[in-house]
């Protein structure tokens, strides 16, 4: 079963004087990716490092990437995004933001650090089973609305736009 973040949650953790702050927002689209990276560059404007990964699920495609902020390659990026791979969350992004300590982790508790922040952060959020919805269009006569409004309701479908020519959100 696929889940996906109803709203942002974070959670923090320490290591060897270095913070680690975890942010998992709920997306849709790719662009919200970069808009949060510029949002949290400003709210965390001396922080060394800001390390990310998401999945996009559109039904028919899943797109996932992720991006190690400057920490050394394969140090940072992947561990989030294995988080979220091994989490089955869609729709949602994960960024890591790192406030230096003055001492060097290594690769290996790098690793270690970037994984256990992205794991508490989800453990933290709050998650709703996600589900693929489709969209249909429908044209019908005005005497027929109501039937059609019925008929969707039963199926936990639902008017999404309502002009000459009526589109339904379909789950």
């Amino acid at each position: 079963m696929k889940v996906s973040p109803i709203a942002r949650s974070e959670s923090s953790f320490k290591v060897k004087r270095s913070e680690f702050i975890g942010i998992l927002e709920p997306i849709s689209k790719t662009e919200h990716v970069n808009k949060n990276l510029k949002i949290l560059k400003k709210e965390h404007p001396s922080s060394r490092h800001i390390c990310w990964a998401y999945r996009l699920d559109f039904g028919n495609e899943l797109t996932e990437n992720s991006s190690d902020g400057g920490e050394p390659s394969g140090s940072a990026g992947i561990p989030i995004l294995n988080v979220l791979r091994k989490n089955r969350i869609v729709n949602g992004s994960l960024f890591v933001v790192r406030y230096f300590g003055g001492v060097k982790l290594g690769k290996r508790r790098l690793i270690f650090s970037y994984k256990i922040c992205s794991e508490l952060t989800v453990e933290q959020s709050n998650l709703k089973e996600w589900k693929q919805k489709k969209n249909y269009q429908i044209e019908c006569p005005l005497d027929y609305y109501g039937t059609l409004s019925n008929i969707l309701g039963k199926y936990r479908g639902k008017i999404v736009r309502d002009k000459s020519k009526t589109s339904l959100s379909w789950q």
